[in-house]
């Protein structure tokens, strides 16, 4: 059986495993270097990596998933031949949401929590960014 057959053939077989519900819509993310944006969503927001990524032939991962909190990400790195092509460098903002932004609520490593600032907000909503 090719490699392609038996992914499919592995995909229809039933999960024993407990899978959480996901949303009808998950945010899917282009990026320009996969592997270091899976490990950066690691270290910053303690993000753990669900299953292993998808290795295309030519290197490059196309597709992963990462939950953050009780919410997952999709991520890939950039297809330009596709159209799939990651924003520039600082163009991404990530939303995170937590009753406190400064709390130990928020899932951020305690390094990362440090460098919070606060952003001004018409909204009333209290906001935190970092780099």
């Amino acid at each position: 059986m090719s490699g392609t057959a038996t992914a499919i053939s592995e995909l229809n077989e039933p999960s024993t495993a407990e899978q959480p519900p996901r949303p009808a819509a998950l945010p899917y993310l282009a990026v320009a270097n996969a592997r270091a944006a899976l490990a950066w969503y690691a270290d910053a927001f303690d993000a753990v990596v669900m299953g292993d990524p998808i290795v295309m032939d030519d290197g490059r991962i196309g597709h992963a998933e990462i939950a953050i909190g009780d919410g997952v990400l999709y991520l890939a790195d950039e297809y330009p031949e596709l159209g799939l092509k990651a924003p520039a460098p600082g163009a991404v903002s990530v939303s995170l949401m937590a009753p406190d932004p400064g709390s130990s609520y928020l899932p951020m490593s305690p390094a990362r929590r440090q460098r919070l600032a606060t952003i001004p907000s018409s909204s009333g909503a209290r906001r935190k960014a970092f780099r």
